[in-house]
């Protein structure tokens, strides 16, 4: 018996391997109907490891063709492990050719929402150009799922390309999402603990030339960091996040922008509450 939730065992390993072998040898025997039976009773499974090892043993299996047909008949099936199941196989068996893989995520991401989104993982390791081009397109869908999903891999690369990461938040800045602008706080916060000078600069310019809206969520994102700033020990906090933070809180003040002016005296606010309530 495997169990439900957790990474699998070596012992559990070697139990589904060996149960897809006998998949393997019934499609030897071009018995289909039986192969399809085992892998949709294997698949009904709620663990995510379980399902991920199946789809990547189905990739191994050498008549790639026949799998392929009936695993694109597993995508449309009403149970969840199976859809998730063949997703793991055509991600396998796509990673050499971004485009079909990328196909294969548009067409699938809302009925495999949790694989879609280590699909994308993994692409961000293999193939970030490709990941990045597809970032770029689904932030800007009318879909709020798939823009929500454009944001999953960008903890991979904020050290690398910050400025890529940068840009891309500034497509998202004014969704008007609430779900989304969680998101950009998130990667913002990932963003200027590391790489400090290049995430104000950003915030700088979009405050200044934002709406009511766009203010309202930097406020909040701020006050974010405020606190992390704030915090007498944090293994996160870097000598030029907590200089540069301290450094801008005094140069906006001092700007002739109002706008920077009274975002100024909210982080400095923020600051007081954070001291005081420590």
């Amino acid at each position: 018996m495997i169990k439900e939730i957790g990474r699998l065992e070596p012992s559990d390993i070697q139990k589904v391997e060996d149960y897809i072998e006998k998949v393997f040898s019934f499609l030897d025997k071009s018995e289909s109907n039986k192969a399809i039976s085992m892998l949709a009773e294997i698949c009904n499974t709620n663990n995510y490891f379980l399902r991920e090892l199946v789809g990547k043993l189905l990739a191994g299996y050498k008549d790639q063709d026949k799998i392929a047909e009936i695993a694109d008949q597993m995508l449309s099936s009403k149970v969840y492990g199976v859809r998730a199941t063949a997703l793991f196989y055509f991600s396998n068996s796509y990673f050499r050719s971004p485009q079909k893989l990328i196909t294969l995520l548009e067409d699938n991401y809302e009925s495999v929402p949790w694989e879609t989104e280590n699909v994308i993982h993994e692409l961000w390791k293999k193939n970030p150009k490709i990941a990045k081009d597809m970032a770029f397109k689904w932030v800007e869908s009318d879909d709020e799922q798939k823009r929500l999903l454009s944001f999953h891999g960008l903890e991979l690369v904020v050290e690398r390309d910050p400025v890529f990461v940068l840009d891309f938040i500034g497509k998202a800045i004014d969704d008007s999402s609430l779900e989304v602008q969680k998101k950009i706080t998130h990667i913002i916060l990932q963003l200027v603990k590391s790489k400090p000078a290049e995430t104000y600069a950003y915030i700088r310019e979009w405050l200044l030339t934002g709406s009511d809206r766009r203010i309202k969520l930097l406020v909040m994102t701020l006050k974010r960091i405020i606190s992390l700033y704030a915090q007498k020990s944090h293994k996160e906090k870097t000598a030029d996040f907590t200089v540069l933070t301290r450094f801008i809180m005094n140069d906006w003040k001092s700007e002739q922008s109002r706008r920077l002016n009274n975002v100024t005296s909210k982080m400095q606010q923020a600051l007081r509450k954070e001291n005081n309530s420590q």
